[in-house]
């Protein structure tokens, strides 16, 4: 049976091979690039999930060669892969998973008109998801950039505003906010490796998040 071409662009996508923790960053090129670190992990993974993934494997340079000080390395492998095994990154693709099991995850619609402010397509490249239900917002920004967002389009007329921190996997409530204005929220760090993520809920939604 040959599918449609509709029915091929709904079927769900994993991302199954995103950047590798402790790997030489565009190993191919001659310039180097410096390695890729538990960052880059999560903003791959960030970026996939509220991009409308329907999931994320976590991938390391020495855990998938099984590397050891006896084997010849693959792409400058370096660490035992025991001792990968507690990379930051895993830990932290860890917490993006206890947190997105809170939610109806699989209801998020990814909606880049929610972002009023400056958004260009790079590292720093903000991205926003809403609920079918419209009740919640989920953006992240990869550097700790300010946000603003049209909180008119949340089916709610107050919101409780949060920041998740990603390193951490703890949730901090900013305060409630009238959807009547745009509004805009601010990381208390910003730089690589200064990622957040923004979470809105409607007022009336009850979700706990630290439990």
């Amino acid at each position: 049976m040959i599918e449609s071409k509709k029915s091929l662009n709904q079927r769900p996508i994993i991302n199954a091979e995103g950047r590798y923790e402790n790997i030489l960053d565009r190993f191919k090129e001659e310039k180097a690039h410096g390695w890729l670190d538990d960052a880059d992990v999560r903003v791959s993974a960030y970026w996939s999930i509220i991009s409308g993934a329907a999931g994320y494997s976590y991938g390391c340079n020495d855990i998938w060669q099984m590397y050891n000080i006896n084997k010849n390395p693959i792409i400058s492998a370096r660490t035992g892969w025991q001792s990968a095994l507690q990379l930051p990154g895993s830990l932290h693709v860890g917490y993006m998973r206890i947190f997105f099991e809170k939610l109806s995850w699989h209801k998020m619609v990814p909606n880049q008109n929610l972002i009023l402010n400056n958004n260009p397509e790079n590292e720093s490249y903000i991205l926003s998801a809403i609920d079918s239900e419209m009740k919640v917002v989920l953006t992240y920004t990869p550097v700790g950039k300010t946000i603003k967002i049209d909180l008119s389009k949340v089916n709610s007329n107050r919101i409780n505003a949060y920041w998740f921190n990603p390193r951490s996997g703890k949730t901090k409530l900013i305060g409630i906010f009238e959807t009547n204005t745009p509004q805009e929220f601010k990381p208390w760090s910003s730089g690589w490796g200064s990622d957040f993520l923004l979470i809105l809920v409607a007022k009336e939604n009850m979700i706990k998040f630290n439990d």
